[in-house]
């Protein structure tokens, strides 16, 4: 896919695998490797909405001046979901759980960066409303201590831009 417009992006899947029959002498044929093919599909001025499109041979890449002509395509028609994306900042939560040792307590946590930025389906973006780490444990725990998390986010078509490790401090502290 090329020249996706700015704030458009692809939702869900998409047939993502094209079958094409080429004619063309043996030899060139036999050393062309499938990773040497590719599809094209122009997306200049596309718009939001359930968007249909008929490939043909000018969407098929063959390598350059191999005198190959594709004479089939399967499928000839896919079905592309074309949504409006959005960036947005994402406050990161980590849960605590376990006991520090006896006579100790959490006194702080703090998460840098206390947000991430995500994009990602405009729809679903909008709904969501925190990241969460898995938790971490202060079981025993009597000192501070530090603890870096991957971040992902509970949603398909929505992706953390730049780095998705956040620092986590505990504080921990006598009563």
């Amino acid at each position: 896919l090329k020249n996706i417009p700015e704030n458009i992006m692809v939702a869900g899947k998409f047939e993502d695998r094209i079958n094409v029959r080429l004619k063309g002498r043996q030899n060139i044929l036999r050393d062309i490797a499938p990773g040497q093919l590719s599809v094209s599909l122009d997306l200049t001025n596309v718009r939001a909405g359930q968007k249909y499109y008929t490939l043909d041979n000018s969407n098929i890449n063959v390598p350059p001046a191999t005198k190959i002509d594709v004479i089939r395509i399967e499928p000839k028609k896919i079905k592309i979901d074309i949504v409006r994306s959005l960036k947005k900042d994402i406050k990161v939560q980590i849960d605590i759980k376990g006991r520090p040792a006896a006579g100790y307590k959490v006194k702080d946590v703090s998460i840098n960066p206390a947000q991430l930025t995500v994009e990602g389906a405009e729809d679903e973006v909008e709904a969501l409303l925190l990241l969460e780490g898995p938790a971490i444990d202060v079981t025993g725990r009597k000192r501070i201590f530090s603890k870096e998390i991957k971040i992902d986010t509970p949603l398909h078509n929505v992706r953390i831009s730049g780095e998705r490790v956040v620092v986590v401090d505990v504080e921990i502290g006598k009563l």
